[in-house]
């Protein structure tokens, strides 16, 4: 049987949404909290540019591919 073929009930299918806004939630919060914790370590205008780099690392390799 193919994932193509299995029909989900309305109630397995409110489970799914929940685990994945659960998870989407904790993935947001943690790169919210290491942009914090970078940004309050930020020394020099270069460093500003090293924390973009980081968001949209996230956003391209781990956001987009894993939950959107």
């Amino acid at each position: 049987m193919s994932y193509r073929d299995f029909t989900w009930s309305k109630t397995e299918k409110n489970i799914a949404r929940k685990a994945y806004d659960l998870a989407l939630q904790r993935e947001m919060d943690a790169i919210q909290s290491e942009v914090i914790n970078r940004a309050a370590a930020l020394k020099k205008p270069a460093d500003v540019w090293a924390l973009h780099d980081y968001l949209t690392l996230n956003r391209t390799v781990g956001l987009e591919n894993e939950f959107l």
